[in-house]
């Protein structure tokens, strides 16, 4: 049985119908913009959300609108079973393209409790080359890093702030 999740997106009173949900399907090729493929409804002219349930893995955007009209862009990658929101503009072109290009990306629990998006390239070397369980391999070799080789790879593989956090938990860890 697959997995459902539901998106949503909403609009501000006097802006609604601007709000949407779509799936990427690639990259524009002339220019920094998505491919898409739409899935939620709009809604009506008032404070009406755009719902999609979704059960298709791969990466979604949201667009919600606020009282001013101003839009924020949300982007979740979802693989069929688990989902990950944390993620910039930036990185969902870039992963856009790449999984246009046929690249696998995998969702790995983080050691603060989240869910990190990481392609095959990105992976600690074992769990890249371990055909099963590939999300517990890769759980396993960040759990037995130091504090400072996850900052590192985490780092590494996406300038976000993620790996403050994980140095702040780590720091807050060994304080007692």
């Amino acid at each position: 049985m697959s997995t459902v999740i539901k998106l949503t997106a909403t609009a501000a009173f006097g802006h609604g119908g601007k709000q949407w949900i779509a799936r990427i399907t690639g990259r524009v090729p002339t220019a920094a913009q998505f491919a898409r493929e739409f899935v939620g409804r709009k809604g009506g002219k008032r404070d009406e959300a755009c719902i999609a349930e979704i059960d298709e893995a791969g990466l979604y955007e949201t667009c919600d609108v606020d009282r001013k009209g101003n839009k924020d862009y949300s982007y979740t990658y979802f693989d069929g079973t688990r989902r990950s929101e944390r993620f910039t503009r930036k990185w969902a072109l870039t992963a856009a393209k790449r999984l246009a290009a046929g690249d696998r990306l995998h969702l790995v629990d983080t050691t603060t409790g989240g869910v990190d998006a990481l392609f095959d390239d990105e992976l600690p070397a074992a769990a890249a080359s371990t055909p099963a369980e590939p999300r517990a391999t890769v759980v396993r070799i960040v759990l037995d890093l130091t504090p400072d080789e996850v900052s590192e790879l985490v780092s590494a593989v996406r300038g976000r702030s993620i790996a403050a956090k994980i140095g702040a938990a780590t720091q807050g860890g060994d304080e007692s």
